[in-house]
Order: structure tokens, then sequence, then C-alpha cells
């Protein structure tokens, strides 16, 4: 005895069978679900002294070895361009700010 939901079920797979395509897509999307992409950590060496250049050639690098795929890659070189303009943004803020104190002291003309 077979329940209602078997008999759709069956008639679906005969439709998929037959050639109808949005059923067998709907089938397939059901029974297999899309995997989520994994992600491998990965170890890079960049270290505090190399110039941003240098940090994006050892990325790029990676890539290129096989160490990580292209698109982490790219990700990171642009983490790497993101983090390198806050630091130019934070340096110009601070400078304003010391000459900002500087020009507010008193002039002692002597």
């Amino acid at each position: 005895m077979l329940f209602k939901h078997q008999v759709v079920c069956l008639d679906s797979i005969g439709q998929a069978k037959a050639g109808d395509i949005q059923t067998a897509q709907i089938i397939l999307k059901h029974a297999l679900p899309a995997k989520k992409p994994e992600y491998t950590p990965i170890n890079i060496n960049i270290i505090d002294s190399m110039t941003w250049s240098d940090k994006d050639q050892q990325v790029a690098n990676s890539a290129l070895y096989g160490e990580c795929c292209p698109s982490v890659a790219i990700q990171m070189i642009n983490a790497l361009g993101a983090l390198n303009n806050a630091l130019k943004v934070d340096a110009k803020v601070k400078q304003e700010q010391e000459n900002k104190i500087f020009d507010n002291l008193p002039n002692n003309d002597i």
C-alpha cells in the first residue's frame, strides 16, 4: 500500500525520466542540496616589516604555488589594500590632530 506522497514522488520521478527538466531540477534540488564551499585554513608568511607590495606578492605566490585558490588570494589582496588605506587615513588624522594642537599653542615672541 502506497501513501499519497509516495505516489506523487513516483509520478514526479516518472515525469523527470520522461524528460521533464523542471521536475528533474526540483527533485535534484531537494534530494541533493547544494554543498556549501569549505575553506581550508592557509598559512602565508607575512611580516610587518614587509612593504605592502611584498605582502601582495606573497599572497599571489601562495595562489601560484597552489597553497590557496585564486579567489581566496584576491580576497586577501583586497583586504590588505583596505587595511593599507585605513592605516593611511589613521596616520593623516593623527598628523592633522597634532598640527591642530601645535597651531593652538600660545605664541611666545621674545
